[in-house]
């Protein structure tokens, strides 16, 4: 389950976050990632134009550098998306449609032009907490400081979120080219092959605000793990995507965006 990096089309990759765009697609065509047989051709090809994509979830798993150290227990979520994954695909196998997964972890940032950005006003992932620690004056709390990473500290794959809409929109538009007679399904990553650590990201954070934000070292919360990260060889090669945003602007479009938050979205 667990793998420091992805593997190259047509061999199965590691499972982080996922988007899935589908498109119907006669019977009995296409091949489980995860089967060894080969199924039937299907009964037609290709797919009526009539067909037609649309978007559906987003998973994750933790991916390690050292994948031993992660406990399976803390990876619940990840086996249920993994299980979804894994249902896609069979439905692809027979022959009811075909699927393209995308991959990845931490979203950050928000339209560059702050056309839009996060909904949620108070987010409980990392960069939201040491934005209103910042915002409170507060000490932000790094959770865990003996990890097997870099600097001791957990260690995420973030992502900017105009990076994440660039892959979707190449995803999209070689749907039919990756998407094949033999192959109805395949997973792809999207990440940066390195991974962000806490020290890291608030090393990145304090760079862009103009008061430094001071960090407390804590103990881990229950179920924490050491975290994860992918590299995306297979987005490269099929999408012909790379990461193109830093994290630092990924954190100064995040900012950016609150202030003009509830002008721009309406609850």
């Amino acid at each position: 389950m667990n793998s420091r990096r992805g593997q190259l089309a047509g061999q199965r990759e590691p499972r982080p976050h996922r988007r899935h765009l589908q498109q119907a697609w006669p019977s009995g065509a296409g091949a489980s990632p995860r089967s060894a047989w080969t199924p039937s051709r299907p009964a037609s090809w290709p797919p009526t134009p009539a067909a037609t994509r649309t978007a559906k979830s987003k998973s994750k798993e933790n991916l390690c550098s050292q994948p031993a150290q992660i406990p399976t227990s803390s990876a619940d979520d990840a086996r249920t998306k993994a299980v979804c994954e894994e249902m896609f695909a069979g439905i692809a196998a027979a022959g009811k449609m075909r699927v393209l997964s995308l991959r990845y972890f931490n979203p950050v940032g928000s339209d560059p032009l702050l056309r839009t950005g996060l909904q949620l006003r108070r987010p409980s992932h990392a960069l939201g907490k040491l934005i209103q620690a910042h915002q409170e004056g507060t000490s932000f709390p790094v959770t865990g400081v003996n990890y097997p990473t870099r600097d001791g500290t957990g260690i995420r794959d973030y992502v900017h979120v105009w990076d994440l809409a660039a892959a979707h929109v190449a995803a999209i538009d070689r749907f039919d080219s990756i998407l094949t007679e033999s192959k109805p399904s395949i997973a792809i990553n999207l990440g940066t092959g390195s991974g962000t650590t806490v020290r890291e990201l608030c090393t990145a954070f304090n760079s862009v605000v103009s008061t430094p934000l001071a960090t407390i070292d804590t103990d881990p919360r229950p179920g924490d793990v050491t975290g994860g990260y992918t590299t995306s060889d297979r987005a490269a090669t099929l999408l012909g995507w790379t990461p193109k945003l830093s994290l630092e602007e990924g954190i100064r479009s995040a900012l950016n965006w609150i202030p003009v938050r509830d002008k721009m979205l309406k609850d």
